[in-house]
């Protein structure tokens, strides 16, 4: 039986390996978190977009060129939420774990790979797809950033566009 003090204490590979598949897990739920900003404010900015579209015919010359500046921002918002929508898919890391390497091997090269690297290898090969999820993820949020704030010019032009 082994008690606290005589259990075997985790080497420092195991730490980094932790750290590190800790890190990939909190990438992976910031990205999934992106992906849902992007879609509700997809929805939002083309029904902003539908409604806004419909009062822009028969507006008056101030309200006319309000709305147009709405929509305007509205569509450039709509580009940003696609390209942070876009997968990239050049620039990748080589290795294990990116998905456009690994197609183009079979599951028994991948497997010889995979028995061939040490602890080491392994910690290494998972931080360098940290590394390639974090560009990911900061490029997405970029996108995003810019496509709330194009909401929300469009929502003080439409708003004073409708005051108009």
């Amino acid at each position: 039986m082994t008690t606290p003090s005589s259990a075997p204490k985790p080497s420092r590979a195991d730490h980094r390996f932790d750290f590190v598949q800790h890190t990939n897990t909190y990438l992976l739920q910031i990205l999934t978190a992106a992906d849902a900003k992007v879609n509700l404010l997809l929805v939002v900015a083309l029904g902003l977009m539908a409604i806004l579209s419909s009062e822009y015919s028969g507006a008056s010359s101030a309200k006319h060129w309000m709305i147009l500046l709405a929509l305007l921002a509205f569509a450039f918002s709509v580009v940003c939420l696609l390209v942070a929508a876009w997968p990239r898919l050049d620039h990748a890391p080589q290795g294990l774990l990116f998905f456009g390497h690994l197609k183009r091997r079979t599951g028994e090269e991948v497997y010889t790979e995979l028995s061939s690297i040490d602890d080491d290898g392994l910690v290494r090969e998972l931080a360098l797809q940290n590394s390639a999820l974090s560009l990911v993820a900061w490029r997405k949020f970029l996108a995003i950033r810019f496509a709330v704030a194009a909401l929300a010019v469009g929502l003080v032009l439409a708003v004073v566009g409708f005051l108009a």
